[in-house]
Formats: structure tokens, sequence, C-alpha cells
């Protein structure tokens, strides 16, 4: 049977009735429904588009989806290699299994540094999937706001601003390190309208509400698509109906009209009439629903740009924070002793984040480089290989010849000649191949172990075998003797290349992803902790200032906690 993604509404019809489903058939054959749209459609919109059970919709679905087509395996990932192999010369996917396990066992992806990579090595650029990633970015921000309630200044002067806030029985004193801060009721003003709208927004949800929102936008367009499909489908079928009615009303003639007599003839249209007032009750009922589903989906765009421009709201007001924020408490000379570490770790953070995704842009391309010379490598292997067998065959038949044929060629031999010459070329050819790529990847990561940049430079040139001749000056038996030479030679750097391939695939997956990930957690974290407590001070220093305060309040004692000590980064990386 045929992928379920290529099903006619006629394949889904029979693979429903062969599993048990045939009660919920009509309805499928109805909307015709074809495999893509089983394999496209949830579990809940084929419930409540084709009016099915919970059960029988999972059902369904656990079905199809065993038949889906399963992905396919990397190309060029190594084979595992049993254990008690045959003795003898190891074929290239042994070669490299053998070469995989052995990167694995002799490295420790745990150790202190990262070996470094070259400083001509291109840095990443890194970016993303715009909407999506722009609504899931805006609804994971952590609520970072002033430690007291927002209010908002409708006529921005200092006396408003004084109005706002009467705590006369507080000292007036400002939070510590605010001493500095200068701003005018005008930016006072703007700064907590903008954090009113953010509690405001935030409140209601609107960043995690817009992706639902979205969702169910797009699963009322594919109803009103497929119903849409079915509305058609069915005034065609009235209009069928009817112009046959209007026939058999008319008098024209249809096969059987005389042979039958006048009553046959009334029973029929008395037939086509009802299948008619059937087919159009169907239309009817099929243009309220699509009707509905027009209102439906009216009402889903409505709340999606309704959405949108909230959350457009709460990102400008939330730039406009974060950017007041940086500009006041920038550098050491505002902000108290816990806004300063954090200045200084976070400061401290970005740069070694960027080194460490260039370790990871580099790592990979070198990766690659080094798998692509792998799979070059064992493809140009294997045509040494033929290449060697038709030496043999070659050298066999030369033997049998004779003395006497030594120097006329039979015309099997020239054929079993030009093939092995073929065959010598394009081994050769893919040998330098992989050899350019592997040496790219060796000059990217100095410290790649095992790897040993003259066998790769050998490789590169083609093993200084490119003078071979294979002619009737040369022996058959010193060509088979060369290739074999260069077989051996073309192993052992097959050997090289298959451990610095999986050696760089270890450090990626077992070391650099982990402390990128970590790292960037830890970025985010903190900014988030700088942003709370400047957001909170400069909340502190407004209220202090709306009752006259012009002065700190004295340093405690005791000092002021810093957020989690110092950041654990992890060693290696080259700042």
């Amino acid at each position: 049977m045929d992928s379920p993604d290529k099903w006619t509404t006629e394949q889904v019809v029979a693979f429903l009735k062969q599993n048990g489903l045939e009660p919920i058939t009509p309805v499928f054959e109805e909307n015709e429904v074809t495999g893509l749209d089983l394999m496209l459609l949830t579990e809940g919109e084929l419930k409540h588009m084709l009016g099915i059970t919970n059960l029988q919709a999972a059902k369904v679905k656990s079905l199809v989806n065993a038949l889906a087509p399963k992905p396919e395996p990397v190309e060029g990932e190594p084979e595992p290699m049993d254990e008690d192999g045959a003795a003898g010369p190891l074929s290239p996917k042994e070669t490299a299994a053998t070469a995989a396990r052995a990167a694995e066992a002799e490295t420790d992806f745990n150790a202190a540094a990262v070996p470094r990579v070259a400083e001509s090595a291109e840095r990443e650029d890194h970016g993303g999937d715009e909407e999506e990633q722009e609504d899931l970015a805006r609804a994971v921000v952590t609520r970072a706001v002033s430690h007291s309630a927002p209010r908002a200044v409708p006529n921005p002067t200092v006396a408003a601003v004084t109005a706002t806030i009467t705590h006369s029985q507080l000292p007036a004193v400002l939070p510590t390190g605010t001493a500095n801060i200068t701003l005018d009721a005008n930016t006072v003003g703007h700064y907590q309208r903008a954090t009113a709208t953010i509690s405001e927004l935030e409140a209601e949800g609107v960043a995690q509400s817009l992706p639902a929102a979205r969702e169910r936008l797009k699963s009322t367009q594919q109803r009103l698509k497929l119903q849409k499909n079915k509305f058609d489908e069915l005034v065609k079928e009235e209009e069928t109906r009817t112009q046959k009615l209007s026939n058999l009303e008319a008098g024209k003639w249809y096969p059987g009209k005389y042979l039958f007599g006048a009553k046959k003839r009334e029973e029929k249209l008395e037939r086509n009439k009802e299948k008619l007032h059937t087919v159009t009750t169907k239309v009817r009922a099929a243009g309220a629903e699509l009707e509905q589903l027009h209102v439906k989906e009216a009402e889903s765009q409505k709340a999606v740009d309704e959405l949108v421009a909230k959350c457009k709201s709460l990102d400008e007001a939330r730039t406009y924070v974060a950017q007041l924020l940086e500009n006041v408490f920038l550098g050491g000379r505002v902000g108290d002793a816990a806004e300063n570490a954090l200045e200084v770790e976070v400061a401290s953070l970005g740069p070694k984040l960027a080194e460490m995704r260039r370790y990871k842009t580099v790592y990979g391309q070198a990766y690659e480089l080094m798998r692509g010379a792998s799979k070059a490598l064992g493809q140009g292997i294997q045509l040494l290989e033929a290449a060697s067998r038709m030496a043999t065959v070659d050298v066999v038949g030369s033997a049998m010849r004779g003395p006497r044929g030594q120097f006329r060629p039979t015309m099997g031999s020239v054929m079993v000649d030009m093939v092995k010459r073929s065959q010598m070329r394009q081994g050769i050819q893919l040998c330098k191949q992989a050899g350019d790529l592997s040496v790219k990847a060796r000059q990217m990561i100095p410290d790649m172990p095992r790897v040993q940049v003259e066998k790769l430079k050998r490789l590169q040139m083609g093993f200084g075998l490119m003078d071979v001749v294979f002619d009737n000056m040369i022996s058959d038996m010193i060509v088979a003797a060369k290739i074999r030479r260069m077989l051996g030679e073309a192993r052992s750097v097959l050997s090289d290349v298959a451990y610095g391939e999986r050696w760089l695939q270890g450090w990626i997956k077992g070391r650099i992803d982990a402390d990128l990930r970590s790292t960037e957690a830890l970025l985010a974290t903190r900014r988030q902790q700088l942003h709370a407590h400047r957001a909170g001070l400069l909340g502190a220093w407004i209220e202090a200032r709306a009752r006259g305060a012009v002065a700190e309040a004295p340093v405690a004692a005791t000092g002021v906690p810093v957020y989690g000590g110092p950041a654990a980064v992890p060693y290696g990386y080259v700042v």
C-alpha cells in the first residue's frame, strides 16, 4: 500500500473498513477526506470537523501514524562492526566504526578546556524564525517591573508626580546608589505609563494567548476549506439533479421511456424529486455551516489582530523600560552593590557566550568537512578495490596468454585495462577530494588528535601516484602492486578521518552544546535579575523623590548580598 499521504478518499475508506471502522466511513466519503488530510489534522480537528467520537479519532490517528513513513537514517553515519569480524583488510564502514569507537573511548569531553579553534575561523550569524520565535520569546519573558505598583501620570509635571504618592510617614531618603539619577518629570511619567501598560498586558496574558489564537485561526481556516469543498460538490450535484428533473418534466427521451410507459415515468419523476429535495437540504445545511465558519473565522481573525496590537504595545513598553533602565544605570556611578555586581557579571558573560557560539560554529563546520571527507574516501577506496581486482584479472590473463601473447593483447584484456584505468582515476580523484576537505578541517581545529597533516597532504596529492600511467610499458603485476599499496595508505587515512569525525561530533554533543545552553540560561537569568533590580531601585527613587528626598540612606553595615555569587562559566574558551 502507498504511503498514507498519497491515499485517495477511496483508499482511506478501504483502510477504515479493514480496521473495523466501517460505521464512520460515510462521513469520510461525504467530506472526501484524503490520506494527507488524516496526517495533517489532529485528533480534536477530526472529532469536531467530522463529528466522530474521541475514541474513533484517536484510533484513526494511531493507525495512520503507524503507517507513516519513518525518517531515513543520517547518511554517512558509521555502522557498528561485529566483535568477531573476519581477519584481513577492513571495509570502509568497518574501518570507520572502529575509529568511531576509539574516539568515544579515548576522549574525555568533560576535560577542563575545549581544544582551541583557528583564529581565522568565521564567526556565526545567529538568526531565527521571525514570527514563531518572536511569539515564543515574548511569551516566556519573566515579569520584571518595579517593586511598587506603577502609577499613571496624566499630566507629567513635578506637581503631578508629587501628588500621586503621599507617604509622609516614611523617611524622605533616596535608595542607596541612586543619588546620581537625573530624570525629569516628563520621563518619569512616560516610564510609569510604560510599566502600567506592562503590568496590565501581562496580567491579561496577551503574550501567552497569541500563539493559541493563531492556532485556532489556522484550524478554523482548515475547516472552512474542507467545508467549502463539500459545499461546492453539493451545489454541483444539485445542479445535475435539477437538470435531470427538468429533462424528465419536459418529456425528453431517456433509456426505457417508451418501454416502461407513463407509470414508470411518474415513479422516476417522483424519485428524482425526492433526491433533489435531499440534495437541496444538504446544500442548505452545508451553506449554513459554511456561513457559521465564515463568522467564526472573522471572529478568530479579529481576536488575533487585537492580540497582535496588544503584543506590539507590550513590546514597545518593554523596549522603552529596558532602554531607560540601561541608560540610567549604565556604568558604576548609579546603582547599589548588587546592581553593580550583576552589571559586571552580565557584561562578562556576553563575550564568553559569543566565543562559545563561535566554537560551536567552527566545530560544526569542521565536522561537516570531516564527514564529507570520510564519505568521499570510502567511495574512493571502493573504486580502488575494484581496480585492484581488475588488475589481478589482468595479471592472470597475461599469464594465460604466455610469452608470445604478451605484446598482442586481446579485446578482453583491452576492456579490462580500460575499466581498470577508469576506476583508478575516479578513486584517486575522490581521495584527493577527501584530502582537501580533511586538510581544511584540520586547519580549523589545529589540536585535533590522530589526524596527521602529512598523511592528509599525501592524500590530497593523490598519494604521489598521479604519474602512474597504465599502458603496455608497465607490467600488470607492478600496476597491481601499486594499487594495493595505495589501498593500504587510503585505509590508514580513512581510520584517522573517521576518528576525527567522531571526535568532533563528541565535543559538540558531549560538551559544547551543554556549555552553550547553560551559559545562555545563566546570562538570561542574570539579565532578568538585573532588570528587576534596576526597576525596583528606580521605582523606589521615584517614590522617594515624590516625598521630597534629596539624599541617600546610610549604607548598612552588613553589606548587600550579591545574586548567586560569581558566574560558573566553563573553562577552555578563548575570550
